[in-house]
């Protein structure tokens, strides 16, 4: 379950979740096992993650797995940055 990111969502500076700052998109959801966003691994909390992903202008695609190399996906949510 994700909170905070929809398929085909348009990320721009003004997207709340976005930091300018970093270039990175926090994204939150629930998920009973530990979880990678594009490789990033996400904090746990009692099945609850949190991780900030870096996005460019390129990024495509949030994809989330259970490893780092993406290959046991769980979803992948088309995005725009």
């Amino acid at each position: 379950v994700l909170f905070d990111l929809t398929d085909n969502q348009v990320i721009t500076s003004n997207t709340a979740t976005f930091s300018m700052a970093d270039q990175t998109l926090s994204i939150s959801g629930s998920y009973p096992q530990d979880v990678y966003v594009n490789g990033v691994k996400a904090t746990m909390n009692e099945q609850v993650f949190d991780v900030a992903v870096p996005v460019t202008n390129d990024t495509k695609t949030i994809t989330f797995s259970t490893d780092s190399e993406g290959q046991s996906i769980i979803k992948e949510v088309p995005i725009t940055v």
